[in-house]
């Protein structure tokens, strides 16, 4: 006591052979079983409460050159209901991953050809596999390994020996943050789409506002000339019709026979009428130029029905018609 305590282990020397030895293997399988057997009767309710709501299980990509251990993960989350593949090295699992995507991948990180974090970068690098969680598992403890893998892009770092139930809650809760970011990114998408959507409304909708109002200007522009030709036509009128008017007393003031005097009688009344029509155009272009204001008021029929007639008396009589 207050010394310290000195230990001596002697392993005996046996000689190597090309096969792996079977009782080494024997026993891996064996405590691989037990753990997953215990598991099993821990987690019992709760496979039954996962039956009684069947779902698309989760697909997972195991990537380990260690055959134990590929089939010992590979039951232990084949008995947890999840799908599973499983290859041996990092240029199987890119392979496999240009015909499916998995949901996760479960990967080791010392393996031949490409090991685990060239896997990882390999999968961060490409488009379709960018977002799909991977979990290291690794023999190396410490946190500069940690920090090694997490800085490459794995979402979780489990090192070996490991314990079933935390590997099985790692990738449970790792499976979830996945579908969390995944829902969160499709509503962002969504809300994008529907801002877009908005945006493209309104722009249309100032574009036909602005075409409206376009629209006004120029019937209001035609309006204006057609006011402005409509005061300078009947402007122009009023003087010949005047002339005619005179010309028409000059000839009715004269000895004139009954045919001729009908005649110059005809061209006064249509004189009068034509006035009228030119009265009625500057009235027309007064209102629409707002230098006046309608005045409205009761006509009687009677009176408006004898306009009529008198309008229209020359040219009945001219087709021998009688007008009642």
């Amino acid at each position: 006591i207050g010394v310290g305590s000195c230990f001596s282990v002697t392993v005996p020397m046996i000689q190597a052979t090309s096969a792996p030895c079977p009782a080494a293997a024997t026993a891996l399988r064996r405590v691989a079983s037990e753990e997953t057997e215990r598991w099993l009767a821990n987690s019992a309710a709760s496979d039954q409460s996962e039956a009684a709501s069947p779902s698309i299980a989760p697909r997972i990509l195991v990537v380990d050159d260690n055959a134990d251990m590929r089939d010992y993960i590979g039951r232990l989350l084949q008995s947890a209901g999840y799908d599973v593949d499983a290859v041996a090295n990092g240029a199987a699992a890119l392979r496999a991953v240009q015909t499916w995507i998995p949901d996760l991948v479960l990967g080791d990180v010392t393996m031949p050809r490409i090991d685990g974090l060239t896997l990882l970068r390999a999968l961060r690098a490409a488009e379709r596999t960018a977002t799909v969680p991977v979990i290291i598992l690794s023999a190396r403890a410490g946190a500069e390994a940690q920090l090694e893998g997490l800085g490459a892009g794995a979402d979780d770092y489990l090192i070996k020996p490991f314990n079933a139930r935390e590997l099985l809650a790692r990738i449970e809760g790792t499976l979830r943050l996945a579908r969390l970011r995944r829902d969160t990114l499709e509503r962002e998408l969504a809300l994008k789409a529907d801002l877009a959507a908005r945006k493209n409304a309104e722009v249309e909708l100032r574009a036909a506002k602005d075409a409206e109002a376009a629209a006004r200007v120029t019937a209001e522009q035609a309006n204006m000339a057609k006011s402005r030709f409509l005061a300078a036509a009947s402007h122009d009128l009023c003087q010949p019709t005047q002339a005619l008017f005179n010309f028409t007393a000059l000839l009715t003031a004269g000895t004139l026979g009954p045919r001729e005097r009908a005649a110059a009688n005809n061209i006064e009344r249509a004189l009068i009428v034509l006035k009228g029509l030119i009265d009625a155009l500057l009235d027309v272009s007064r209102l629409e130029s707002r230098l006046v204001k309608p005045r409205i008021e009761a006509v009687p029929l009677q009176d408006m029905l004898d306009l009529v007639e008198s309008d229209f008396a020359a040219q009945a009589a001219g087709r021998k018609l009688q007008l009642r």
